[in-house]
């Protein structure tokens, strides 16, 4: 069984790395074998996440630039406002739900009628379909239920009906 590496610590980041706010550029402060103090910081991952290993842990570096901009590791997910996973500049970042994150998210090219598209599609009818989705928390049922039914009148008139 693995165990999971504690993040290493905010002070221990900042001895590491210097990040650059307006760029989202991240630099070594040392030198580290081949690599030289000023030196660019870390590697895009096969997602398009720029990974910087700091003290053993490979550390996404948008939450890296989290930890060192408000001193703290972020206990939400992080959004990049523009879906640009590379785009670690500072006005770029905010957080976000897991549910807010994937809204965010850029379309993917699954084929060439609907590139681009997120949620539609061609059905096998010739017509073309749409999907929303969505979902809400509230601190009890009765506020809950109440979004829920304001979003049904929403989008379906008088056939929303009562929750049941």
């Amino acid at each position: 069984m693995s165990r999971v590496r504690p993040l290493p610590s905010v002070a221990a980041i900042r001895r590491a790395v210097a990040y650059e706010p307006k760029t989202g550029a991240f630099r070594w402060k040392q030198d580290r074998g081949p690599v030289r103090a000023g030196d660019r910081a870390g590697y895009l991952d096969c997602g398009g996440y720029l990974v910087i290993r700091i003290s053993g842990a490979d550390l996404k570096a948008h939450r890296v630039a989290w930890a060192l901009m408000t001193g703290r590791w972020p206990r939400l997910a992080l959004d990049h406002a523009d879906g640009r996973r590379g785009n670690n500049r500072w006005a770029n970042l905010r957080l976000a739900t897991t549910a807010q994150n994937g809204a965010n998210r850029q379309a993917a090219n699954i084929n060439k009628l609907t590139r681009g598209a997120r949620g539609v599609w061609l059905a096998p009818s010739g017509q073309w379909r749409a999907r929303v989705s969505t979902s809400f928390t509230a601190p009890t049922k009765a506020l809950a239920l109440a979004a829920r039914e304001r979003a049904m009148r929403m989008l379906h008139g008088a056939f929303a009906g009562a929750a049941r």
